[in-house]
């Protein structure tokens, strides 16, 4: 990890080197998704090789002193992530717009990271839970079963209870659905 001088330098070129980034980018923490969907675009890597939470937001920080205003925390499944409620918080103090994409188990027992995200982006590829588990042909069919009530609750719920998040449905398009 970088100290802070190395930090603000690390500011200070990027500045005077006239470099600008995104204003939105995707960090996707981790390759751990227990669904495997035939259509994500998730990367296929384990959690062995990611950087740690603090160096996510480091990242996020120096991006943020040259134009990054929104991070979309992605995977595999984030929530899978040990210190993910870490990553979450620290991009949030960062005054970023936090955007969790999640199946949503756990979310709803999760109130650290519910405080301090702006948008819950859940994946729901069909009407019911059948349709649902054809888009996912390699997960255990309990997996599925469960991934889409937990992501139907979440969409009762959380709009109810965390008034401020935005709650979008991520469906990835195919012939089951």
């Amino acid at each position: 990890m970088l100290s802070p001088d190395e930090v603000m330098a690390l500011k200070h070129q990027l500045a005077d080197e006239k470099l600008y980034a995104p204003p939105k980018i995707d960090f996707m923490v981790n390759g751990v998704c227990p669904l495997r969907c035939e259509g994500c675009w998730g990367p296929d890597w384990s959690l062995k090789g990611s950087i740690s939470a603090e160096q996510w937001v480091q990242t996020a920080d120096i991006l943020s002193y040259r134009g990054l205003q929104e991070v979309v925390v992605s995977g595999g499944e984030p929530l899978l992530r040990p210190d993910i409620e870490t990553l979450i918080e620290g991009l949030w103090q960062l005054r970023l717009r936090v955007t969790l994409s999640s199946i949503c188990h756990g979310i709803l027992d999760r109130p650290r990271i519910l405080r301090n995200i702006a948008e819950l982006g859940i994946p729901l590829d069909g009407p019911t839970p059948e349709t649902n588990a054809q888009s996912r042909p390699a997960a255990n069919p309990r997996l599925n079963d469960r991934s889409f009530w937990d992501s139907i609750l979440a969409l009762q719920r959380i709009p109810y209870f965390y008034r401020d998040i935005e709650v979008t449905l991520r469906t990835v398009v195919d012939w089951y659905n």
